[in-house]
């Protein structure tokens, strides 16, 4: 099984989302941004829309006014795996660019 396809547990991913928007519940990782209104949480997913294509690694959004959410989990092993916290990072990422 490679790494990718391994489901990890709150403890094993405690360490990498210290600091990060991200939560480890149940079998997804959760996260919701604050945007100021519809159009700013239509303008984050559209940043994060190519970022998902190039993962190959798509999430699940609610987009209303003022945030958006995001629900990460790798489907096809039923929980959550690296590429889960690979794609978390790169959206903390574009928050953090968006609040600079």
């Amino acid at each position: 099984m490679s790494d990718s396809a391994k489901t990890l547990t709150p403890e094993n991913t405690s360490g990498e989302l210290k600091g990060s928007a991200f939560t480890h519940t149940q079998n997804t990782l959760q996260a919701t941004f604050d945007t100021g209104d519809f159009v700013g949480a239509v303008e984050f997913l559209n940043e994060v829309m190519p970022i998902a294509e190039e993962l190959n690694h798509h999430p699940d959004v609610e987009v209303g006014y003022g945030k958006i959410a995001f629900t990460l989990s790798s489907h096809d092993v039923g929980g959550v795996t690296t590429r889960d916290l690979g794609l978390a990072r790169r959206i903390d990422e574009v928050a953090h660019n968006r609040q600079s």
